[in-house]
């Protein structure tokens, strides 16, 4: 009896999961995760049906299932025109950001008039929008409203129209006169756009016909000058002259006035004849200047004076009065290319440039001129009686170089061949490249290429051969992951496992000095079959405890599905290295890559990943290391590549292996 009973109650429940298993869906439907995203963010997004939209949420979304296929989306934000696209889903993880275009809000135009001018007929842009008194709904900008109405003239206006505005305009309109009117416009200076109640007509002098008796508003504009505006009402069958005169802007410039005592000077500006005295500049530039008056008797008196923009500066120069002139003297006038630069003459100082100096001795002098941030000038003149010559000292950007050596023993600097004393050496060198020789008493040298910037100083030690503690022996162990270069002569082997890089071979030795190369093999099976890379590393600052180097790498690789992928590497590490027992390195990195996913998929998937991780790397014997390298990416997107319907791009990458040493 309870045996019977139980088959009762189970017989019921087989036959129910037996017709469940054995009954597929009538329909399945598959999904792939997707992100939706908008800009700006917070649009409310919507899956198209056949029975209404479905909301999904609001972007952005991440990792939503969406069904395979050509779907359509709908995305509304308020105050941005509603957007739908139709975008096609696969079977990997896809990422859409779509661009929403904001309303524009038109302006408001309300035109109105009194009651004469009721039923007038209103037209924006050429368009009819009914008559007076209307509403008229624009885009935001420049429009031309014209209001017409039989027995008066057109009424015209360009209207700047602004997003959400609203302004009323009131129309007062001219009834029809017998004739027009016209004007004509001339200016001095000639040239200048006409402008009649703000629309341009041409260019002065030119005659503005056919206009309606009534008010206007003239406008002359020219570059240069003030803007020319007159009021004026045109008459019925008459002329208008409208004569404007344009007063020049303020130049950011200054006058100078020259004066003298002796009737008759002739007066150089800068080197330049400008005149007879009294002189008047205008135009001229602020700053410094030389001004020079000339008898006739070839006596010369210069002054320097100072020109401010805006200002006018009066200069007055005393002439002694004519002198037998001496039979062994001459003038000199130097000028620099840098403004206040000072002037000496066989040491003694002169003034600032420009700068001229009259009753100097014949013969040979040393000119020097100095001006702070640039490079001493030097140049020796040779002078004869009554010479008047003019010296261009042309100064260039200067740095600093020091110069100093080891043990502090003296020795003798010479900078590009020229001796210039005894280290510790300090001084001011023109930008650009200079070879600095350090001479010690015995005879010994060391020679120097530098390069001088402005700004900058030049620290150089002369050590004559000295050995330097810090330098990296020739016969360290080699740490393959390291910032240091292996050794030209040595290399390693090296055999890994890890993810997304299942395993991975990798061989290199050092090419040269501070220089190494390698060739990189990896397996991922599950995306890519086999994946090659090239790499070579440059260390530009190494020691027995510290290194830096910059790596860069080029590869490829070929995968199930017609899957391919190509990419370039570049790397900054910094090591700190424990003799020759470990090494542990900071890892900086840039991957740029193109994917190919699915040989079904025309398109390829591409972009770049910042990574920031680090390696340790430890002797294990004479011939062997041990090492782990990770990697990840707290900053960049996944990559589809490592993307599957099982397993997601985790954004962390690591290795654990060991390397033979040759």
């Amino acid at each position: 009896m309870l045996a019977s009973t139980r088959l009762a109650l189970v017989a019921p429940l087989v036959v129910a999961a037996t017709l469940f298993v054995a009954a597929p869906p009538a329909h399945a439907v598959y999904t792939t995760r997707t992100n939706i995203n908008t800009s700006p963010t917070g649009a409310e997004v919507y899956l198209v049906e056949a029975g209404g939209d479905k909301l999904l949420g609001v972007a952005p979304l991440k990792l939503v299932r969406l069904p395979r296929g050509a779907i359509k989306l709908k995305m509304k934000k308020e105050g941005y025109d509603e957007l739908v696209e139709t975008v096609t889903i696969g079977r990997t993880v896809q990422s859409y950001v779509f661009n929403l275009i904001r309303t524009i809000q038109p302006a408001t135009l309300e035109f109105i008039a009194g009651a004469e001018f009721t039923g007038a007929k209103v037209a924006v842009d050429g368009a009819d929008q009914g008559a007076i008194p209307v509403s008229v709904r624009i885009p935001p900008g420049r429009h031309h409203a014209v209001v017409t109405k039989d027995g008066y003239e057109p009424w015209d206006r360009w209207i700047d129209a602004h997003e959400n505005e609203r302004f009323s305009i009131d129309v007062v309109m001219t009834k029809v006169q017998a004739a027009p009117g016209e004007i004509l416009v001339t200016s001095n200076p000639s040239g200048g756009e006409v402008r009649v109640n703000g629309g341009p007509k041409g260019r002065t002098p030119m005659v503005v016909d056919a206009l309606p008796a009534g008010p206007y508003l003239v406008e002359v504009v020219l570059d240069g000058y003030q803007t020319f505006t007159q009021s004026i009402a045109v008459e019925s069958g008459k002329r208008t002259v409208v004569d404007g005169t344009l007063v020049a802007l303020k130049a950011n410039t200054g006058e100078v006035k020259i004066l003298a005592n002796v009737q008759g000077a002739s007066i150089l500006f800068d080197g330049d004849a400008v005149g007879v005295a009294p002189v008047t500049l205008s135009d001229v530039r602020p700053g410094n200047h030389l001004v020079e008056a000339r008898g006739a008797d070839g006596a010369t008196t210069s002054k320097n004076v100072d020109v401010r923009a805006g200002e006018t500066t009066v200069v007055r120069i005393e002439m002694a009065a004519a002198a037998p002139a001496s039979p062994t003297k001459a003038r000199v006038r130097v000028v620099a290319n840098v403004a206040g630069a000072t002037v000496d003459i066989d040491g003694v100082r002169k003034g600032v440039s420009p700068f001229a100096v009259d009753n100097i001795d014949a013969g040979t002098h040393f000119v020097t001129v100095t001006a702070p941030g640039y490079a001493p000038w030097q140049q020796t003149v040779t002078l004869f009686v009554g010479d008047n010559p003019e010296v261009i000292a042309e100064l260039g950007q200067a740095g600093k170089v020091e110069v100093r050596t080891k043990g502090g023993e003296p020795a003798d600097v010479f900078l590009d061949g020229k001796p210039v004393g005894q280290a510790p050496f300090i001084g001011e060198l023109p930008v650009g490249t200079h070879d600095v020789l350090v001479r010690r008493a015995d005879g010994r040298t060391e020679e120097f290429r530098v390069a001088i910037a402005t700004d900058r100083i030049v620290k150089i030690t002369a050590a004559f051969g000295a050995k330097d503690p810090n330098a990296v022996p020739a016969n360290t162990r080699p740490m393959p992951f390291s910032a240091r270069a292996m050794p030209p002569g040595r290399g390693s082997i090296d055999g890994a496992v890890g993810w997304p890089y299942l395993l991975s071979f990798q061989a290199g030795g050092g090419i040269g000095s501070n220089m190494d190369l390698g060739v990189h093999f990896r397996s991922a099976f599950f995306v890519i079959t086999n994946e090659l890379e090239v790499r070579y590393q440059w260390t530009y600052a190494a020691t027995r405890t510290v290194a830096a180097s910059i790596e860069a790498g080029l590869g490829g690789g070929l995968g199930a599905k017609g899957r391919n992928s190509f990419f370039a590497r570049f790397l900054a590490k910094g090591s700190v290295m424990v003799g020759d027992k470990a090494a542990i390195t900071a890892r900086l990195g840039l991957l740029g890559y193109t994917d190919k996913i699915d040989e079904r998929v025309s398109s390829r998937d591409g972009g770049a990943q910042f990574t920031l991780g680090f390696s340790v790397e430890f002797r294990v014997s004479k011939d062997l290391n041990a090492f782990v390298i990770f990697d990840g990416n707290p900053l960049s997107g996944t990559r589809l590549l490592f993307e599957q319907d099982f397993l997601e791009d985790s954004k962390m990458y690591g290795s654990l292996g060991v390397s033979y040493m040759f």
